[in-house]
């Protein structure tokens, strides 16, 4: 029988020498040799596809820089992982040669094909940001980033919710950081929620569990710190703008103004969207919501209904929430979120008057261009330039849409300067100011 080895080397410096961890595997799980670390629980699977997967939990006993050789692999890309994260992808002529680890730590190592969220040089750091919050809806431990400027413990300050994409975790940090770095920035105190994960299960998607998970993430901010209860924003694209306008509904009591960019609105029309022959379109997001809602809109109409915004967004007209709503016009082409679904969320908050119809909503989806009548011409936006121009704009009463030049993506600079100017209670400030630098930035469904 052909063997598989997986060799493990370890390089430590203590006190200028270098001491060598090795362990070596083969394809039946094994341990044919193992020097400087504790090894156990081997596993040997192989995925769909036959590949081989080997996983161990591993210890190292020296400190210092790890390489991780892998001999015998196929000729393909393989994955190293460190539990549920991702530490890099490499070629199977890499392993062969030694693939180095900066900080090894006691961990599940794998060797297999599958993707995950990535393990970043700061990882140490966000690590010392995570709480675990217990629900007041089920009474499970939640995860959520926590941070809090020092001059919070005396003054109140602003608070603003970061949420992750549709089918990301709060493992991903990508979706955070940049709302943590605007809050840092800014002397605000700042929460990421996990909101129970992918929105491909019934307690995920815009569920009950969810909605109060980010409730329960505010409170825990409020007890620890000194929040300023009218100036509590919440921010988010793809899937998190979804929830940020799903939470201005559902509860307009708690923020003082929202920003979501490309955000799914209405779950039984994006189903059926996503069932479309069509470029764009993106099958397993439909799976998803069968997953989440326990069958089709046929089947689960209430289900869609109850995690849809439109449902509940006539609550945030009513209460004056101020929301700013972007989305690129090729989402739909370069994206699979169609831009009716953010255009139907905007007439449902906006005046009668002001209502963009159906057909020029189609006529916009279909073509990836904007009627004569509807192409914007108003003041200057800086947060706005040529390759992300404006191409339509309207706003009524507390809400902003923003149609520009892009895909599945958002402007959170101009959603960091939008919320900075709302106060809870007071009519929403659509004020622009004389500078600013903005971006598009294409997120990850």
């Amino acid at each position: 029988m052909r063997k598989t080895v997986l060799m493990v080397i370890m390089a430590a410096m203590a006190f200028g020498a270098t001491a060598a961890v090795k362990v070596s595997l083969d394809v039946t799980g094994q341990l044919l040799a193992c020097e400087g670390a504790k090894v156990a629980n081997i596993k040997v699977d192989r995925d769909e596809r036959r590949l081989i997967e080997l996983s161990f939990d591993f210890a190292p006993t020296e400190t210092g820089p790890a390489t991780i050789t892998v001999a015998g692999l196929t000729p393909q890309n393989w994955i190293l992982h460190e539990g549920p994260l991702q530490l890099g992808k490499y070629t199977f002529e890499e392993f062969a040669k030694g693939v180095k680890i900066d900080e090894p730590v006691a961990a599940r190592l794998a060797v297999n094909k599958k993707g995950g969220p990535q393990k970043t040089k700061d990882w140490a750091v966000w690590q010392q940001r995570l709480v675990w919050i217990k629900s007041s809806l089920d009474g499970t431990d939640q995860p959520c980033y926590f941070w809090a400027p020092e001059k919070a413990t005396t003054e109140a300050v602003p608070l603003i919710v970061g949420l992750h994409t549709w089918s990301a975790d709060y493992l991903q940090l990508s979706h955070y950081k940049g709302v943590h770095a605007y809050a840092e920035k800014s002397g605000w105190a700042f929460v990421g929620p996990n909101f129970r994960g992918p929105n491909s299960t019934p307690q995920g998607c815009g569920s009950d569990y969810a909605v109060q998970d980010i409730v329960d993430a505010v409170n825990y901010a409020k007890a620890r710190v000194k929040v300023d209860a009218s100036r509590v924003y919440i921010i988010g694209g793809s899937g998190g703008g979804h929830m940020t306008l799903l939470m201005c509904g559902r509860h307009p009591e708690v923020f003082a103004g929202g920003a979501a960019f490309c955000p799914i609105t209405d779950c039984a029309r994006w189903y059926h969207e996503s069932l479309e022959d069509h470029p764009g379109r993106g099958k397993g997001y439909a799976k998803m919501l069968v997953s989440a809602c326990g069958g089709t809109p046929a089947e689960k109409p209430e289900e869609y209904k109850h995690r849809s915004p439109l449902t509940f967004l006539p609550a945030a007209r009513e209460a004056g929430v101020p929301i700013y709503i972007v989305t690129g016009i090729h989402d739909g082409w370069q994206g699979s979120v169609p831009v009716g679904q953010s255009f139907r969320a905007f007439n449902v908050l906006a005046d009668e008057k002001d209502l963009v119809s159906e057909a020029d909503i189609d006529f916009i989806e279909k073509n990836q261009t904007v009627p004569e009548a509807l192409k914007y011409t108003g003041e200057n936006d800086p947060f706005y330039h040529e390759k992300i121009r404006i191409h339509f704009r309207r706003t009524s009463a507390n809400v902003r849409f923003t149609l520009f030049e892009g895909g599945h993506g958002g402007n959170f600079p101009a959603g960091f300067d939008f919320l900075s100017r709302q106060r809870k209670g007071q009519p929403a400030d659509f004020t622009l100011p004389a500078t600013g630098k903005g971006s598009e930035e294409q997120l990850r469904r």
